[in-house]
Formats: C-alpha cells, structure tokens, sequence
C-alpha cells in the first residue's frame, strides 16, 4: 500500500514537472512570437 502511494506521488511529481517545464516552453515561444 505504502509502495502504491510513493510510487503515485513520484509519477505525479514527475507530471507537474513536464508540465511545468512544457507551459514555461509555451510561455516563451508565445513571448517571442507577439515579439
């Protein structure tokens, strides 16, 4: 049960760092774009 939570919090860490990192990506191509 522990290992089905940790694993759970590791995939969905990982998730919000592509995440994040994908709408940084948008964010600038966006900015460099209307520039």
């Amino acid at each position: 049960m522990l290992y089905r939570i940790n694993e759970v919090m590791l995939h969905s860490s990982v998730f919000k760092e592509h995440f994040l990192s994908l709408a940084f990506f948008e964010q600038r191509h966006l900015l460099l774009y209307h520039i």
